[in-house]
């Protein structure tokens, strides 16, 4: 862009004496119309480029949009950071879980699940549990729960529990990850 700019002041520059060499006494209105014609093209071209043209419209979007997204990833950082429901261990979460599951406090057995994108516990988790209490299963469901085997660590801030059937094969698998901001380890998946 810059060299855009220049070649066309360096082009008026030249115009102008060429103008006035010319002209003699009489080029100053030529060369002054001419200069204002030259300024008002720079002026238009300048306008477009930097704010009309669908590739400046973009860039705008385009920048916008990057700010929008680490605006999102600093307010989920955040969230993390904040988030204090889950143990230090697997096994502490577990047993966090199944005591909120015997009061029948659903709200806080959905907050030992992983945040959802915006920070929240995931909807999805406490519509689960409403339908085992509605349903229920919810005591079948912390019976399973209280006889679930810690599988252990399978990489650092992985871990799992199995829940085994009658026969010792694996009917249920539930991960646990832990969230890096808090030290606590939350329920991935169930």
């Amino acid at each position: 862009m810059e060299n855009k700019n220049g070649f066309i002041l360096r082009w008026i520059t030249e115009i102008s004496a060429y103008l006035k060499s010319k002209l003699s006494g009489r080029w100053l209105i030529p060369a002054s119309v001419l200069s204002i014609s030259v300024i008002l093209v720079l002026v238009c071209f300048l306008t477009w480029d930097k704010l009309l043209s669908p590739e400046a419209r973009q860039g705008r979007e385009d920048a916008k949009n990057v700010e929008e997204f680490f605006n999102e990833i600093d307010m989920g950082e955040k969230a993390q950071r904040d988030d204090t429901y889950g143990g230090k261990t697997p096994e502490e979460t577990m047993q966090l879980f199944i005591a909120a599951l015997e009061k029948e406090d659903l709200e806080l057995a959905a907050k030992y699940f992983l945040l959802a994108e915006p920070g929240v516990p995931d909807p999805k988790w406490i519509e689960q549990l409403k339908k085992a209490k509605d349903e229920k299963r919810l005591n079948d469901s912390i019976n399973l729960l209280r006889e679930a085997k810690f599988t252990g660590e399978s990489m650092p801030g992985y871990a799992g529990f199995d829940i085994l059937g009658s026969d010792g094969s694996v009917i249920y698998g539930i991960d646990l990850v832990k969230n890096t901001y808090s030290s606590l380890w939350k329920i991935s998946n169930m």
